[in-house]
């Protein structure tokens, strides 16, 4: 029996085991993603709707089908008392289409199946880049809780020291109240951020689709992302990025459909071809019919075609300027925010911290009042603070910067 119940201790010592090595299971933020290509529902749906679009756009390049008709019957003449007489038709008629409009209608099809690819990836890069995001703000509010804990724990000790010095008649109740109030902010703070950690998680596995389990973390090895790419290479990538080349793409597409609606001068044709049996006859019918653009025909749609191309010359001019600014603005940012953070590694914090320290020494020595201690804590948490933000808002800065560009790669 001592035997049986030690097994069921070691047993539930491994499973507690194997549950905290789960609960502590750290990735990347480029192994999420990648599990967010395999993952993600709605990337999953948007891949199968493009293949979707491109079986349909070669479904319509195909020649019409030909139609086949059949007809069985009696008959009799007009004339005389002669009896009925079988009479039957078979016949076959096809449209061969115009092929110089065919042949643009083509093209046509093919640069839009290409503008539909380009949207698409331009579409993927938003999502990963908000998904990014999302997981940049995570690591940030992980580090800022940390922080924050810290922070409680010091400040628990400090009302602790005001607490003997008022009961020893040499610091004011004031003091200790203001030491207690500020104690629960601190502590009211920290569970914001925690409230605010798991609803992004929740969001980070309803993106997975529940594919990992919970208590995930997000690993942040504290490295910030290198320089981009110097500016020569980066206009370079700027004229082919995904949105850039779906609007170029529905350019071409307009330009095929005006070349196809120029070439409407040659009809299509109608081949027909019947064998039949008549009353008194029996006859071989074979014919050529053609559209007459009596009331309307190609060149009606001219005009269109051709406001249609307009605009879609403006709309690739458009998205140049956007692409032109939004470049200089993100490299702006992304030089902004390292100075900011280059500035607060090199001086800031170092100074904020021996701040706090000497304040710390001066109140427990009576030297210093509590507000000057409160002030050096307030400054250097603040700094504290801002480091993972600012953290954060260089990656997301970086990672929206790929995303303009369709990638590094």
């Amino acid at each position: 029996m001592i035997q049986l119940k030690t097994l069921f201790l070691m047993i539930a010592a491994l499973a507690t085991c194997l549950g905290a090595q789960t609960a502590e299971k750290t990735y990347t933020v480029e192994e999420l993603v990648a599990l967010l290509f395999r993952a993600n529902p709605s990337l999953r749906i948007q891949e199968r709707a493009l293949a979707i679009e491109s079986a349909s756009l070669r479904l319509e390049s195909r020649l019409p089908n030909p139609h086949l008709s059949a007809a069985v019957g009696s008959g009799r003449p007009l004339a005389g008392s002669e009896s009925e007489r079988r009479l039957w038709g078979l016949g076959i008629d096809w449209t061969l289409p115009n092929p110089l409009a065919r042949a643009h209608a083509r093209r046509g099809r093919r640069w839009q199946e290409r503008a539909a690819q380009a949207m698409s990836l331009k579409e993927r890069w938003q999502r990963v880049h908000e998904f990014r995001t999302r997981l940049f703000d995570l690591q940030c509010l992980v580090s800022q809780r940390q922080i924050q804990g810290e922070m409680v724990a010091e400040l628990e000790r400090i009302a602790a020291v005001i607490d003997a010095r008022v009961a020893a008649g040499e610091a004011l109740r004031l003091d200790s109240l203001w030491a207690r109030s500020t104690l629960t902010l601190a502590r009211n703070r920290r569970r914001e951020i925690g409230a605010m950690i798991a609803a992004i998680d929740q969001e980070v596995h309803a993106a997975l689709d529940g594919s990992l389990p919970p208590g995930i973390a997000v690993r942040d090895d504290g490295a910030l992302p290198p320089p981009p790419p110097a500016l020569q290479e980066l206009e370079s990538r700027l004229s082919s990025n995904p949105a850039l080349e779906s609007r170029r793409s529905l350019l071409a597409v307009s330009n095929a459909q005006l070349s196809a609606g120029k070439s409407g001068w040659l009809p299509d044709l109608n081949l027909g071809i019947e064998r039949a049996r008549e009353v008194d006859a029996s006859i071989w019918k074979g014919g050529i019919s053609v559209e007459l653009p009596v009331f309307s025909g190609s060149w009606s749609r001219l005009p269109l075609l051709r406001y249609q191309r307009e605009r879609a010359e403006l709309e690739v001019r458009r998205q140049e300027l956007q692409d032109r600014n939004e470049l200089a603005r993100r490299l702006a940012e992304i030089a902004a925010l390292s100075e900011a953070l280059s500035a607060l590694d090199d001086a800031e914090l170092a100074a904020g911290r021996e701040a706090v320290r000497l304040a710390e020494t001066g109140l427990r020595s009576g030297e210093l009042s509590l507000l000057h201690f409160m002030e050096a804590r307030k400054s250097w948490l603040e700094m504290s603070l801002r480091r993972p933000e600012l953290s954060a808002r260089l990656r997301t800065a970086h990672s929206a910067l790929e995303a303009l560009l369709g990638g590094w790669q």
